[in-house]
C-alpha cells in the first residue's frame, strides 16, 4: 500500500511583442514547484523452484522537492503572401529535485528474523541548452513546399547519491553521477501534391549525439557517439471529399533517458534493489501505419511497428553462499537483442449533436504481438511468443451547457501493460471527468477535474527474465481532485505557452 501527497505551484508568463507585420519576437517564462510526501507498506515472499527462500515487511516513507524552470526567446518571420516562414528559438530549462527515502525492512529467512533501516539521499541538477531554427519556403505554385531546420543541444546532468544502512554489504555509501550530452540534428522535408489529390511528404532527419558518463567515486565511465537517419514519408490519396486513404512510415530512434545509466544502487519500497546500467544502447524502431477516412467521421487504421534491439527491466539473483539474509534481488534495465512485431487493427468516429455542441469520440482496438524470436534469442523459455488483446477509449464534451458558459468533458479508457518481457495479468480502466465555467467579462475560467474516482486502477504484469518468471501486483490508490483557476491578460495573440515543452528531450515513444 502506497500513499503520496503533494503540492505542485506553477507560475507562467508568455510576451510577444509585433515589430511590423511579418515580424514578431517574444519571450516564455515558466516556474514550477512540487513538494511531495510518500509513505508505503510492502511484503513479499520469494520462492526458488516452488520451495520458500524468504520473506520480508517493509515500511517506506519519503520526502521531496522538485524546481522547474524554462526559458524561451523567439523570433518569427512571417511572410503571409509568399507563405515563407523562419523560426527561431533560443532557450534553456532547469531541473531540480531532491528527495529524503528512508526504508525499514524486517526480513524472515529460515525462522531468523533481521531488522535493517536505510537512508538514501539524492539531488540531481539538470540543466538544457538550445537552439533551434525552423524555416518553410514555397518552391511556386508547382513545385510544392520545402521545409528546413536544425536544432543544437547540449545536457549537463548531475546526480548525487548518498545511502547510510545498516547493512551495506554491497552497496557503496556515496557516488556522484554525471551525464553530459550534444545532441545535433538537421532534417528537410519535401511536400507536394499531385493531381489536386494525392498529398506527398518525404524528409529525412539526422541526428548525431556526443555523450559521456562517469561515476566520481566508483571511477565507471563511459564516452560514446552515433549519428543516424530517420527518413519519414506521408502519402493521402483523396477520392473524393468523403473517401481518403494515407499511408505514412517513419524510422524512430529511443534514446535511454540519463538516469537509466546511473549504477548507483539503491534500495527500492517493494523489498527489491534497483541500479542503472552504462552499457544502454538506443532502440531504433521501424513503423508502418495506413489510414482510411470515411465521410470525416469514421476511421479505420491499420499499424505495423518492427524492432531489432530494445531494453527492458531485468531481474538479477545475487546469492552470499554464507550469509543467506544477504541475498538480494536487483532490477537493471538490459539490452535484449531479437526481432519484434506489433501489429495493431483500429477503428473510431467523431460524431457530433445536437448543434455541434456535443462531441463524441469513440476507438476500439485489436493488438497483436510475435515476440518468437525475442524470447529465443533470449532464452525466456515460459514467456509467450504470441499475444493479443483489445483496447480502446471514450472522449465525451459538451460546450455550453444551458448556455452559461459551462463546457462538459468526460474521457475512459481501457489499457494493458504489455511491454518488452513483461505481460498484463489484468486489464486497466482508467477515466477522467472534468468541468470548466468561463467568465467572459473577466476573462477568467474555473476548473474542476475528478481522477479514476469510481474505479482504481491496476498494476498486475509478470516478467519474464532467462532466471525465471516475477509476479509483480499492486493496487493503486490512484484517484483525486483537482481544482483550478485561470486568469486571462493581454489581447491573446501571443505565441502559445507550450514550446517549452517541445524542446524538452523526451527521446520519442516506445
Amino acid at each position: 500500500m502506497s500513499v503520496g501527497r503533494s503540492k505542485s505551484p506553477s507560475l507562467s508568463s508568455t510576451s510577444e511583442l509585433e515589430l511590423n507585420d511579418k515580424n514578431t519576437t517574444g519571450l516564455i517564462l515558466e516556474y514550477y514547484q512540487g513538494n511531495s510526501t510518500n509513505s508505503a507498506d510492502a511484503n513479499g515472499i520469494t520462492q526458488i523452484d516452488n520451495i520458500f527462500n524468504r520473506s520480508y515487511t517493509q515500511n517506506q516513507w519519503a520526502s521531496g522537492m522538485n524546481r522547474t524552470l524554462g526559458t524561451n526567446l523567439f523570433y518569427k518571420f512571417y511572410d503571409k503572401e509568399k507563405n515563407r516562414i523562419l523560426d527561431i528559438n533560443l532557450g534553456s530549462n532547469y531541473y531540480g529535485q531532491s528527495e529524503d527515502n528512508n526504508f525499514v525492512k524486517n526480513q524472515l529467512i529460515s525462522n531468523n528474523s533481521t531488522l535493517y533501516e536505510t537512508r538514501v539521499l539524492s539531488d540531481s541538477e539538470n540543466r538544457n541548452y538550445y537552439v533551434k531554427v525552423d524555416y518553410t519556403q514555397p518552391l511556386g505554385k508547382e513545385w510544392g513546399t520545402l521545409e528546413v531546420g536544425g536544432k543544437m543541444d547540449f545536457n549537463n546532468n548531475v546526480v548525487p547519491n548518498d545511502l547510510s544502512a545498516t547493512q551495506m554489504d554491497g552497496l557503496s555509501a556515496h557516488d556522484i553521477f554525471h551525464y553530459e550530452d550534444n545532441i545535433n540534428s538537421l532534417y528537410a522535408n519535401y511536400s507536394k501534391t499531385f493531381f489536386k489529390k494525392l498529398e506527398t511528404r518525404i524528409g529525412l532527419r539526422y541526428e548525431h549525439i556526443d555523450y559521456k558518463i562517469r561515476q566520481d567515486v566508483a571511477g565507471t565511465s563511459r564516452k560514446d557517439s552515433y549519428g543516424t537517419f530517420l527518413p519519414n514519408l506521408l502519402l493521402k490519396y483523396s477520392f473524393s471529399e468523403k473517401y481518403d486513404l494515407s499511408l505514412t512510415y517513419n524510422r524512430n530512434l529511443w534514446r535511454p533517458w540519463y538516469a537509466e545509466f546511473n549504477p548507483f544502487m539503491v534500495p527500492n519500497d517493494n523489498g527489491f534493489y534497483s541500479r542503472g546500467n552504462m552499457d544502454l544502447e538506443p532502440n531504433p524502431s521501424h513503423r508502418l501505419y495506413m489510414k482510411l477516412g470515411l465521410f470525416k467521421k469514421y476511421f479505420i487504421s491499420a499499424r505495423y511497428m518492427y524492432t531489432d534491439q530494445d531494453y527492458w527491466t531485468s531481474y538479477i539473483f545475487e546469492t552470499n553462499p554464507t550469509d543467506p539474509t544477504k541475498n538480494k534481488t536487483i532490477t537493471q534495465p538490459d539490452n535484449f537483442k531479437g526481432r519484434v512485431q506489433k501489429y495493431y487493427l483500429f477503428a473510431n468516429t467523431n460524431q457530433t449533436f445536437l448543434k455541434n455542441k456535443l462531441t463524441v469520440n469513440v476507438g476500439f482496438g485489436w493488438y497483436y504481438m510475435d515476440n518468437s524470436d525475442f524470447n529465443l534469442k533470449n532464452n525466456l523459455e515460459n514467456a509467450r511468443d504470441y499475444l493479443n488483446y483489445w483496447g480502446g477509449s471514450t472522449n465525451i464534451s459538451y460546450t455550453n451547457l444551458f448556455n452559461k458558459n459551462i463546457n462538459l468533458s468526460a474521457w475512459v479508457e481501457i489499457s494493458n501493460q504489455n511491454n518488452g518481457n513483461s505481460y498484463a495479468n489484468r486489464t486497466n480502466v482508467f477515466h477522467n471527468i472534468s468541468v470548466t465555467k468561463i467568465f467572459p467579462k473577466t476573462q477568467m475560467e474555473a476548473s474542476l477535474q475528478l481522477m479514476n474516482i469510481f474505479q482504481r486502477p491496476n498494476f498486475d504484469v509478470t516478467t519474464y527474465n532467462q532466471t525465471g518468471t516475477l509476479r509483480n501486483s499492486m493496487q493503486w490508490d490512484w484517484y483525486g481532485v483537482s481544482l483550478s483557476f485561470v486568469k486571462r491578460f493581454g489581447n491573446q495573440k501571443v505565441k502559445e505557452n507550450t514550446k517549452t515543452d517541445v524542446e524538452k528531450n523526451a527521446g520519442g515513444g516506445k
